[in-house]
């Protein structure tokens, strides 16, 4: 016996359109597989001379946050604070 019940011939349908696209991208969201090495040294900026503080030359590395996070002055990693006072003043300022 043939079945002519239009849902049951769509539910079908969607499934075959849909399945391999769901599955392609459930195979695509795979964790990202870390290194273990260092990361590269970061580059320092490019003109440290021109701050009111003597800035730090390097060589710097990247750091990501864990619980024995460091922190340190700007000029230490390299950052002249003019610079950052300077965006901060531009990102509160009402004109922008």
């Amino acid at each position: 016996m043939l079945n002519r019940n239009p849902r049951s011939h769509s539910a079908a349908w969607i499934l075959r359109l849909c399945g391999p696209c769901s599955l392609s991208a459930l195979a695509g969201c795979g964790g990202g597989g870390g290194s273990s090495e260092p990361p590269p040294p970061v580059e320092p900026p490019p003109d440290p001379e021109a701050c009111s503080v003597p800035v730090s030359q390097g060589p710097f590395t990247e750091v990501w946050p864990d619980n024995d996070w460091e922190s340190s002055e700007p000029e230490d990693q390299g950052v002249c604070p003019d610079d950052i006072e300077e965006a901060i003043d531009y990102a509160f300022d009402p004109s922008n």
